[in-house]
């Protein structure tokens, strides 16, 4: 289930970079018209992705100290 939100979180992440470019201009399924619309967007695509991001960093370091391999590092 983890994996799944964290590879949702990539793609809306790059998504979300077209968007910024203005990369999907040339494609059929932007819908946003709208700069306020795409600004929201980005932003609550964004947030998603860097609050999933953020929760696997903290799993691996509860997991490198639960495996005491945290010194080596």
């Amino acid at each position: 289930m983890y994996g799944i939100l964290l590879s949702l979180s990539h793609f809306f992440l790059f998504y979300a970079i077209f968007i910024y470019t203005g990369f999907t201009e040339d494609f059929s399924f932007t819908i946003y018209t709208n700069k306020f619309n795409e600004f929201y967007i980005e932003v609550v695509v964004l947030g998603f992705s860097l609050i999933c991001n953020l929760m696997g960093a903290i799993r691996y370091i509860k997991l490198l100290k639960f495996t005491k391999r945290w010194k080596h590092l």
